[in-house]
């Protein structure tokens, strides 16, 4: 298609679909300048996603001991030592008494536990009493000291509670902050323009003043629902937000149009310009055939309707950055000449996914 036709083409749809679009629009404000960008956080996969580990904690010691009973009787010939031990080295106990007869009992020593620089332990330990020793000390040591208990026995069954286990062990002291992700790599920037077209869903940026958008075309661009005899109503949706301080009119869908379509495999170049009537045919409701002026901060989002040849998909969408001027008047008119372009393919980003956040 001709540059002298596309223009026409252009100029006949923004005065019958929108009709007088910019009378009292100011064309700076309707004009996105500089070159949009789309700002990946990396061309390449990030390494990892993982937390790496933490610098490792310290685990203050603990050292506490006790028995359950501090007698035994008739009925009963052991005792529990419960203890708690935390990086204390070797807990050990051992046991002695004496008989009846007036004799050593030599008993026995056992080693409990070994601790060290990690999470301790709460355990206990049964120690017998032969029913011929009239009473016992039992003796459990660590390098944080050593506790002593003595048993007696009463040649009567005694009734009573034991005694709970001794509470609680230090927590662990973190010598860092909690640690973070690890961080991406350094970014790639994509400049993107036509002919080489941007994907869906991609946020792209216009940062050149005085108009400062966010352009996201939402994916997938759809088509269907054959118009007899010729046409298939193709339609998409494109949000915009204005990260700037400069209010932008939006002036409907004269702005775009679709620029590439599909059949089996083979592309065909065009301009094929929004419609109503293919929007009002797809059911849509929310059109974009009116202006809006987009405030600093304000999202809006519009769908977009177009004829295209039966049997073929759309697969590129364009719209045109700076279709207008101040003419005669302080009328804003369309202009052939100085005309920039962008595109995005119907398609997600192949690539890399995700934003860099605005300044």
């Amino acid at each position: 298609m001709s540059t002298r036709t596309f223009w026409a083409v252009m100029v006949v749809l923004c005065l019958s679909v929108v009709g007088i679009l910019a009378c009292e629009g100011n064309a700076a404000n309707m004009a996105i300048q500089g070159i949009p960008k789309y700002i990946c956080p990396s061309a390449t996969p990030r390494p990892t996603d993982s937390l790496p580990p933490p610098n490792p904690p310290t685990y203050p010691p603990s050292f506490a001991a006790n028995l359950d009973y501090s007698y035994v009787d008739p009925a009963r010939s052991f005792v529990r030592l419960q203890f708690l031990a935390q990086n204390v080295g070797t807990v050990q106990v051992g046991v002695s008494g004496t008989t009846q007869t007036g004799s050593a009992w030599l008993g026995s020593s056992t080693t409990l536990a070994s601790t060290g620089n990690y999470a301790g332990i709460t355990s206990d330990y049964p120690v017998f009493i032969p029913t011929d020793v009239f009473n016992a000390t039992i003796n459990v040591s660590s390098n944080w000291g050593t506790q002593q208990f003595n048993v007696s026995r009463y040649t009567s069954i005694v009734s009573s509670v034991p005694v709970s286990p001794p509470c609680c062990l230090a927590s662990p002291i973190y010598p860092t902050p909690q640690s973070t992700y690890t961080p991406y790599p350094t970014p790639t920037l994509f400049e993107m323009v036509a002919p080489t077209a941007f994907y869906a869903e991609d946020p792209v940026y216009n940062f050149t003043p005085p108009v400062q958008l966010r352009l996201r075309l939402h994916y997938p661009m759809t088509s269907g629902n054959f118009f007899i005899p010729l046409f298939t109503a193709a339609a998409w949706t494109i949000q915009i937000t204005n990260v700037g301080t400069t209010e932008y009119d939006f002036l409907g869908a004269g702005y775009m149009y679709i620029s590439e379509v599909e059949q089996l495999g083979q592309t065909v170049r065009g301009v094929w310009p929004p419609s109503h009537q293919a929007a009002t045919f797809l059911g849509i409701t929310e059109q974009a055939y009116s202006p809006k002026a987009v405030r600093p901060g304000e999202t809006i989002t519009v769908t977009v309707a177009a004829w295209i040849p039966m049997t073929f998909k759309p697969v590129k969408v364009a719209l045109a950055l700076n279709p207008h001027r101040d003419g005669e008047a302080g009328y804003a008119t369309f202009t052939p000449g100085g005309i920039k372009v962008i595109e995005w393919v119907n398609q997600l980003n192949p690539i890399c996914r995700g934003e860099i956040q605005y300044p």
